[in-house]
């Protein structure tokens, strides 16, 4: 065979081959996984800024040696929202007071007390005041004092109080900011403020309650569908595609290696725990509260209107719970809370909530609840209360599934009490012991 014959042919192979793949890649189809159609998208809800999760539960008013007390939501961030605009100066150094001492400042006359479920960082809060002072690490507070007393002074003091280790530190800001603040609230004092009440309880703890009977509603909810369910495992483990699922009647549950999310059809709740995160170390409150909020934000999981309700440095826990109203929400399945547990590594650790969200209001009617002292009374009178291990009393919502149907919630107003370092309706606490009912 000629040599030229021979490059014909090797040529004709080559331009045959490259036409081949050619077609190839043009006519290519991947061959694809079919998407799984149980999960949806993941659940969505606006991000939630620090105001509108860590607020005043109550605002009490000293004024004239009387108390007016309110927990109007409207009131409440209009409050918050005109000292966001006031120029704070520098915070001072702290101070500690005897618990008369503080007792005594707090409810003195022409001040403005605002009350907060749980201590705050004050590194996390003081982004939404117009503070000057870089540092501020080792300040907690639960109340904030505003005082208008009168006098020839420039600026009006504004103090942040930690009553738990009773300790104060001090700002302050414009006169005339102070003084068009509290025009705008006697404004607002007979429509929105009512009488409340010292209420001495146990162990140096008191509060201020209404002095009177308190008309409030309740309501039934019917709640969104379960559509959200499995959109948490893509949320909770790394690999979603990784995990198995076991199913039955009232549970479905998803799990790794490491990890554990179990569904709760019966009581709608969900929980996931990662035990390989280590919960030996020592955390710090700043980096636990934002990054719980960060953790919920990223996957829109702000179901409700929920607020920051305690953090437990120790066991490094931070708990959100739903309010109503401006009351908070209590049920014995912890459907009215999310809360977080953060391992060393900046890992969830454990995580619980509610999976579900209220949608409609179907019902609606009016309860009468006692008030503030006659509770106290009431609890006094039970032999196996201790006065001592009762540290709070609060107006509160009970949610309930309705007996008849899952797809409903009531809410019940009644009187709670945090009794020992739990939250229980007032009524119920000492009961079932000795035969008592």
């Amino acid at each position: 065979m000629k040599f030229e014959t021979i490059k014909t042919i090797i040529l004709t192979l080559l331009v045959a081959g490259s036409i081949y793949l050619t077609w190839s890649v043009w006519t290519y189809k991947p061959s694809y996984h079919e998407l799984n159609q149980d999960v949806t998208n993941t659940p969505i809800s606006a991000a939630k800024k620090i105001p509108d999760l860590i607020k005043p539960n109550k605002i009490v008013l000293h004024q004239n040696h009387t108390h007016l007390g309110t927990v109007e939501v409207t009131e409440i961030d209009r409050v918050i929202n005109e000292m966001q605009e006031w120029h704070f100066f520098d915070i001072g150094t702290q101070k500690t007071l005897t618990d008369n001492e503080l007792r005594y400042f707090i409810q003195e006359n022409n001040h403005m007390e605002i009350d907060f479920p749980s201590r705050v960082p004050f590194e996390v809060y003081k982004g939404i005041l117009q503070i000057n002072k870089k540092q501020t690490s080792n300040i907690y507070f639960d109340k904030i004092v505003i005082d208008f007393e009168k006098g020839a002074q420039k600026e009006k003091n504004i103090y942040f109080i930690d009553t738990e280790n009773r300790k104060m530190a001090s700002s302050s800001v414009s006169n005339n900011e102070i003084q068009a603040f509290l025009n705008r609230t006697k404004q607002k004092q007979k429509s929105v403020y009512s009488p409340y009440e010292f209420v001495e309880l146990g162990n140096n703890h008191y509060t201020f309650l209404p002095k009177s009977t308190t008309s409030i509603s309740q309501y039934e909810y019917t709640i969104k569908d379960k559509d959200e369910l499995e959109s948490f495992k893509k949320i909770l483990f790394n690999d979603p595609n990784s995990i198995q699922k076991s199913e039955s009647k009232d549970k479905i549950e998803y799990f790794s290696s490491t990890s554990l999310m179990k569904i709760d059809l019966k009581n709608n709740m969900l929980s996931f725990v990662n035990p390989a995160e280590n919960l030996s170390y020592k955390s710090d409150p700043r980096t636990l509260l934002n990054q719980s909020i960060n953790f919920v934000n990223e996957h829109g999981g702000w179901t409700g209107e929920y607020r920051f309700f305690n953090l437990d440095n120790n066991s490094h826990q931070v708990i959100f719970r739903l309010f109503m109203d401006g009351y908070p929400v209590f049920n014995s399945n912890d459907m009215a809370e999310i809360q977080q547990i953060w391992g060393e590594n900046d890992e969830i650790y454990e995580y619980r909530r509610p999976y579900v969200a209220l949608e409609t209001q179907w019902n609606y009617s009016k309860k009468t609840l006692p008030s503030g002292k006659q509770v106290l009374k009431d609890l006094l009178a039970n032999p196996h209360i201790q006065k001592n291990s009762i540290q709070d009393l609060e107006i509160g919502y009970t949610m309930q599934m309705d007996p008849d149907t899952s797809e409903a919630f009531s809410f019940e107003p009644k009187w709670y009490c945090l009794y020992e370092g739990t939250w229980s309706p007032a009524l119920e606490i000492g009961r079932g012991q000795n035969g008592m009912e």
